[in-house]
């Protein structure tokens, strides 16, 4: 598992479906953000990261570092990147 410091997450992303139930392909356009689940975090040592694990967020879809472990793939970015959360 990896684990961040100094105020980097590890997200999971969440990837939208392409295919419909029935398998049909459904196109759809790209959109500047993405949902992720926060798998791992970190704190500065100014601030408390305001995110838990299992958090489901929001963000830019151009941010974070593709990182992979155990042939996972996941996005490392700071903290502060993050748009909203998702209950």
């Amino acid at each position: 598992m990896i684990t961040p410091v100094g105020g980097w997450i590890v997200v999971k992303p969440i990837e939208e479906s392409q295919t419909t139930a029935s398998g049909l392909y459904v196109a759809r356009p790209t959109s500047a953000v993405r949902q992720g689940l926060v798998v791992a975090t970190s704190d500065t040592h100014e601030v408390k990261c305001p995110l838990s694990v299992g958090d489901k967020i929001i963000f830019y879809n151009q941010v974070g570092t593709e990182v992979k472990d155990n042939d996972e793939l996941f996005l490392m970015f700071k903290f502060d990147a993050v748009m909203g959360k998702v209950s």
